[in-house]
């Protein structure tokens, strides 16, 4: 989809993220456990960024769907063509 000129940028913009989410969440989880005692509200956060990064995933198109481009009408033309 991307092709590989931009591979290692875009892995190593994402392994920055993980990084400082690696880093940060267990320091935060941490933090709340002591002083609230429980992990609850930890995992309720935690959860949520997972559900909203899920959301956002999903909600993205890609470059070619920008471009006017859609696997649906790919298929179909497919199917058509072999159907003939």
């Amino acid at each position: 989809m991307i092709g590989t000129k931009f591979h290692g940028s875009i892995c190593g913009a994402f392994e920055i993220g993980f990084g400082i989410a690696g880093g940060a969440a267990p320091l935060l989880a941490g933090y709340i456990f002591d002083t609230r005692g429980s992990y609850e509200l930890a995992i309720i956060i935690m959860a949520t960024g997972l559900f909203i990064a899920m959301g956002l995933s999903c909600a993205i198109s890609s470059p070619q769907e920008q471009a006017g481009f859609s696997w649906r009408e790919a298929r179909l033309a497919l199917f058509c063509v072999l159907k003939s």
